[in-house]
């Protein structure tokens, strides 16, 4: 017995060494790649998700079902079946479609901020003097396919003071949100079969068992959206928690609220006003894309007196919204809605009651 233990140990140390060097030449192949370079970049080429349910339970429930995230695709694709009934054949072969049902062309950078942040930069730093594009002959595709024409009329970009430029420091983590393909901003599509409200008795309960779920009041419906991806630059702070996040994005879609029996088109950009943006978006690589969209920014951090939980400040919401098509019921439509140079700054505490 003595001896087979014997046996096993030396077999188990032979077997741990064989395996360590194993690991030290995949490390030395693998890690090389990495080692010295300013952070860590993921490329993201192709994702879909697919939700059935998500489920928030006070006492009652507020229910998300059928819910999908990925390329603008989705929701081209959406529109196509509501006007003609088509199915994904007959999409795929009408020309309509311009992007991938899957979320792609997205590059994550991730760095750690020393003493010397230098090589480290975030959303307005990428947006460039639109007048750049004044240059350049003809029309654009923007992230959602429509064909932006190329004017003196339609240039602008945002006043330096719509954007705080969050402080970086030493032991801060970065994250940058950016498009791989220099020639486009990313695309994402958005689909939410329904939200709707539960009773207690509903949905999953705290013994890990379902209850059965009837029909409440249907908040949200048939909704698509989708758009563009301009620069996005997450800031959290390593000394308090923290965290800044800094973002362009256009959307793009419909609507359907049964609860109100109204249903619209809604698109949110930033095309018109004083404040339009239609500018170039500087990369890494020094290739461009060109973006209209919307901007936001906001400071995520815990309040000071804990009783009030989530400290949540607006510090910029800037842009353009489109209520198209606005319906009642089955009657026509009473027309559309234009909001041009929206702006929103807001301080909020959120906690539980």
């Amino acid at each position: 017995m003595k001896g087979l233990n014997k046996i096993a140990l030396v077999a188990a140390i032979a077997a741990a060494s064989t395996a360590q060097a194993e690991l030290v030449a995949m490390d030395d192949a693998a890690m090389g790649v990495t080692t010295g370079q300013a952070g860590l970049t993921i490329d993201i080429n192709a994702v879909n998700i697919d939700i059935g349910e998500i489920q928030y339970k006070d006492k009652g429930s507020i229910f998300i079902n059928q819910m999908k995230l990925g390329g603008a695709g989705l929701v081209e694709f959406a529109a196509f079946n509501a006007k003609t009934g088509g199915d994904m054949t007959a999409f795929l072969g009408s020309g309509l479609r311009n992007h991938n049902f899957a979320l792609d062309n997205l590059s994550i950078k991730i760095d750690v901020a020393g003493a010397d942040n230098s090589d480290i930069s975030w959303g307005l730093n990428k947006v460039s003097n639109a007048a750049v594009l004044a240059t350049i002959d003809g029309n654009y595709v923007d992230a959602t396919g429509a064909t932006v024409a190329v004017t003196g009329s339609n240039l602008g970009d945002y006043s330096d003071a719509m954007t705080v430029d969050p402080l970086i420091n030493d032991g801060d983590l970065v994250i940058g949100l950016d498009a791989q393909d220099q020639a486009t901003a990313v695309d994402f599509g958005m689909i939410i079969g329904q939200v709707a409200l539960g009773e207690q008795a509903e949905g999953v309960q705290a013994d890990g068992s379902y209850g059965a779920r009837s029909t409440g009041t249907v908040l949200m419906a048939r909704t698509a959206l989708g758009g563009g991806i301009g620069p996005v630059d997450i800031v959290i702070d390593g000394n308090n928690g923290g965290m800044n996040i800094n973002a362009y994005f256009k959307l793009k879609g419909s609507i359907e609220m049964p609860f109100m029996a109204t249903k619209f088109g809604f698109a949110l950009h930033n095309k018109r006003g004083a404040d339009r943006l239609v500018a170039e978006v500087l990369t890494d690589t020094s290739a461009t894309y060109e973006l209209s969209g919307a901007h936001f920014q906001g400071l995520v951090e815990a309040d000071a007196d804990t009783a009030k939980g989530l400290h949540f400040v607006v510090q910029d919401f800037s842009g353009d919204m489109d209520i198209t098509g606005i319906k009642f019921g089955s009657a026509p439509s009473i027309g559309d809605l234009y909001i041009t140079d929206l702006k929103v700054t807001a301080d909020m505490n959120i906690y539980g009651h």
